[in-house]
């Protein structure tokens, strides 16, 4: 088993365990195929007596289904995507994004020179 992640996560500047997004698993559906801990690039996922957990839930990617997309039995259920949006206008996620996406493409530039 992983252990949990230490390090306190923004997402965009906000303090990612203030955003109840992440995975909720059925267990009654969850056949154990670890397909979700295989997949998941953050790591959330541990497998215990042949069923997924959410062992770190907060570093979960905010907006990200991809578990639950692929779960051949749809165990795996979030919050609904409105969750988001409310949170991303509240907090003016786009005007955040877009200093951050021109920091990215200067980073870039630099490196390919």
């Amino acid at each position: 088993m992983s252990a949990p992640s230490t390090k306190p996560s923004l997402w965009h500047g906000i303090a990612r365990e203030t955003i109840p997004w992440f995975p909720t698993v059925h267990h009654d559906k969850c056949i154990g195929c670890e397909l979700c801990f295989v997949t998941c690039g953050r790591g959330v996922y541990d497998v215990h007596d042949h069923k997924a957990w959410p062992a770190r839930q907060y570093d979960c990617m905010v907006g990200c289904t991809t578990c639950a997309n692929i779960c051949p039995t749809q165990a795996i259920t979030f919050p609904e995507r409105q969750l988001v949006q409310k949170i991303e206008r509240e907090h003016k996620i786009l005007a955040i994004v877009r200093q951050e996406a021109a920091a990215k493409r200067t980073k870039l530039g630099a490196e390919k020179a």
